[in-house]
């Protein structure tokens, strides 16, 4: 019982909240971000007839933002995933 192997699957059980976050950036970046750069394009000097920059209610900002984000998501979660897999400790289920 002490010497259960790593798998992506126990690694996917015991990091929900991580899958989450995953999950959740990717939407925020496809349902916000990305739509947004490309009706709009990213940059500050796009001004309408008024002079303000038409980048949605958002701004143009939310493109990065959520591209950050989403990024930050997948470098944490997959590091995460390899540094389990390669651990040597036997796997413990909280």
């Amino acid at each position: 019982m002490g010497n259960e192997k790593r798998t992506i699957g126990k690694y996917i059980s015991n990091n929900v909240g991580w899958a989450f976050n995953l999950l959740c950036s990717n939407l925020l970046f496809w349902l916000a971000g990305f739509p947004t750069v490309q009706k709009y394009g990213y940059s500050s000097t796009n001004y309408d007839e008024y002079g303000g920059i038409p980048s949605g209610g958002e701004g143009s900002g939310v493109f990065i933002v959520t591209l950050v984000l989403m990024c930050l998501c997948y470098i944490i979660y997959f590091s995460r995933m390899i540094a389990y897999l390669q651990s040597d400790e036997p796997h413990h289920d909280e």
